[in-house]
């Protein structure tokens, strides 16, 4: 109504071909709109669920999605597009920029229930910082995260009543610094 018309013309396709219908209705809304991250990453894994070779996804759909042409960029995307519920929840909702993005989906999906909810309050460059350094010191020491996260500093610090959640994020950050150097005779 809005355009005038009382009725609008209507095309249905019928295409026994998942792929085909896929990229169909994925050229039509590329035509009209940006995908953000995550329907990016959740295109590309439909597209190889259906059938379309790694290599045509880099030469023919990346560069589309403003993507660079990579094998490194078409696994973080894969990669990213198998992450929970809980961290593509925290991606939308703060808007996380891709290399943030690309370093949650290191994290198993137990590890990201600890780690999300510190990250939230903090900016992007102490985010960034946060999973850098357990990551390090989780492989490192060959610990998982949610080990790290078990140590009794950052539980006096999460479990405290003191501060708001950006000062518990915070503090927690500046706990993991001291863990990232250990002298030789420590590792042995």
């Amino acid at each position: 109504l809005k355009l005038g018309l009382s009725r609008a013309p209507v095309v249905i396709r019928d295409e026994p071909d998942d792929l085909k219908a896929f990229l169909f209705v994925f050229y039509e809304n590329l035509a009209g709109r940006e995908f953000p991250l995550l329907e990016k990453a959740e295109i590309v894994s439909k597209l190889q669920a259906f059938g379309m070779a790694k290599s045509r996804i880099m030469k023919d759909i990346l560069p589309l999605l403003q993507i660079p042409p990579t094998a490194f960029y078409l696994e973080s995307f894969l990669s990213l597009s198998r992450l929970g519920f809980s961290a593509k929840k925290a991606i939308s909702e703060k808007n996380l920029p891709f290399p943030i993005a690309r370093l949650l989906a290191e994290f198993q999906v137990e590890d990201l229930e600890k780690i999300i909810p510190l990250l939230l309050p903090l900016g992007q460059n102490k985010q960034k910082e946060v999973l850098e350094d357990l990551l390090e010191i989780s492989r490192r020491d060959n610990i998982p995260p949610r080990e790290i996260l078990e140590a009794p500093g950052i539980q006096a610090v999460l479990h405290s009543s003191k501060w708001p959640p950006v000062q518990k994020s915070e503090r927690i950050r500046l706990a993991l610094r001291p863990l990232l150097v250990v002298t030789p005779t420590e590792r042995i």
